[in-house]
């Protein structure tokens, strides 16, 4: 199934590796670090025009990070809707 997290961007709910976090405060070196790499590698991708809540990791055909202006509970609830068969 699909999903949508904003932007025209599409993800399929098997290649979520997992949704994170980035509203509020500043995350770990360690996050810092790999959005860094990430971005440097071209695997990122922004499906937002605001200022991002939440990035995916997804890993299909090639890993990439997505931002988007959702929060993770509202990612989480369309991926299980869609899982559902009610998205």
């Amino acid at each position: 199934m699909f999903c949508h997290v904003g932007a025209g961007t599409l993800i399929n709910d098997r290649d979520v590796v997992g949704i994170f976090d980035l509203d509020g405060e500043i995350t770990t070196a360690t996050t810092a670090g790999f959005l860094k790499e990430a971005e440097k590698g071209k695997k990122t991708i922004s499906a937002s025009y605001d200022i991002p809540r939440a990035f995916v990791l997804v890993s299909g055909n090639k890993e990439e990070v997505i931002f988007t202006r959702l929060s993770v509970s509202a990612v989480t609830k369309r991926i299980e809707a869609g899982i559902e068969g009610e998205f």
